[in-house]
């Protein structure tokens, strides 16, 4: 009985995929081919992962394998690697829609830019809670250059990521002032100003830095590859002062900030004061970088400028407050945000 069951189910079968090759064979080549995306250029390699049924929460790095491209699509030959997250990780399938995403959009800026071809290199890169795919397109026209984007995602619940939220904290306007010390610093070799912000860059993170990539020409004429921009986790500090570590109610409602002890105690400069000047100075590495004095608007700042901000630094109590504003006008290489509970998180670079 179970014999004659099986085999009336294996010629239901059977008829089913004569029926289906049929009805495919009725179909013209235009038909199958005529709606596709970079997914139909890419042979199809098996993911690594768990394949015995068993399906893992947590991203590692045996998670990950690469896909070759190799076509022609609209007179541009395509060639190279792309990454692919493993399907044994939950959030593979969001993570690889992004990736094809991505190389869609560079093989489209190859067509903007009339190549005759775009080649695909990747690289990965992951610390204990961040993983990276960087994903190169060199983009062969009359000035081969290259493109970068980056996909970057949580290792634990596989969430894609952008800058901020990859680092902690609110380090876009940080990397901005740092980025435009570093061009100012050299502008025989950099471009007066970056043409794109910051938030759309590609990136990476190690243990020690942030990454930050840009396409080739982006910084510079000289520059053909992807240039990178290297930070130093280890060299950002950050302070976050509660609504009662400041006063609110300043001149003109300004926030003033205690000097000494958000810039002596916690960020690391060295705050001193000078009696035969009755001024305090602001030094670090032992480099004397700023000078004020309370009740006097006029900001010192060796070497370069004197400026003024909405108001001069007070003296209360024996400690010396200056307005908010001090630190993203006057101080180098830091900003401030407040938060919803009006905190205040202050981040600064300290280069070596």
């Amino acid at each position: 009985m179970q014999r004659e069951a099986f085999n009336t189910l294996h010629k239901m079968l059977r008829g089913a995929m004569i029926a289906f090759v049929l009805f495919g064979m009725l179909l013209s080549p235009a038909d199958v081919f005529a709606n596709h995306t970079i997914s139909d250029f890419i042979e199809d390699v098996p993911p690594p992962g768990n394949w015995d049924g068993n399906i893992s929460r947590s991203w590692n790095s045996n998670m990950r394998t690469e896909r070759p491209l190799t076509r022609r699509q609209d007179g541009i030959s395509i060639q190279g690697t792309i990454p692919v997250a493993g399907y044994s990780f939950d959030s593979a399938h969001m993570i690889n829609a992004e990736i094809e995403s991505i190389v869609d959009s560079l093989i489209a800026e190859a067509r903007r830019l009339r190549a005759r071809a775009i080649s695909f290199s990747h690289e990965y890169h992951s610390t204990d809670e961040v993983a990276s795919f960087v994903i190169f397109a060199n983009v062969i026209t009359t000035l081969p250059h290259t493109l970068v984007q980056s996909v970057n995602f949580s290792v634990s619940d596989g969430r894609l990521l952008s800058m901020d939220e990859a680092t902690g904290m609110n380090i876009i306007p940080l990397a901005e002032r740092i980025l435009s010390d570093i061009i100012r610093s050299n502008p025989e070799r950099y471009y007066a100003a970056l043409s794109a912000p910051l938030a759309s860059q590609a990136f990476y993170l190690t243990h020690s830095q942030l990454v930050i990539l840009f396409d080739g020409f982006r910084l510079s004429t000289r520059m053909g590859e992807a240039a990178a921009i290297e930070l130093s986790l280890r060299n950002i500090r950050t302070v976050v002062l509660s609504q009662g570590e400041y006063r609110p109610d300043g001149p003109y409602g300004l926030k003033m900030i205690p000097l000494r002890d958000v810039l002596h105690y916690r960020l690391g400069y060295n705050v001193r004061w000078c009696y035969d000047t009755s001024r305090a100075v602001i030094s670090h590495g032992g480099v004397d970088i700023i000078e004020l004095r309370p009740g006097d608007n006029e900001y010192i700042i060796f070497g370069t400028q004197r400026r003024q901000l909405e108001t001069a630094p007070e003296s209360i109590g024996g400690s010396i407050y200056v307005p908010i504003t001090f630190f993203d006008e006057i101080l180098p290489l830091t900003t401030y945000t407040i938060g919803f509970d009006r905190s205040i998180t202050f981040l600064s670079y300290l280069a070596n």
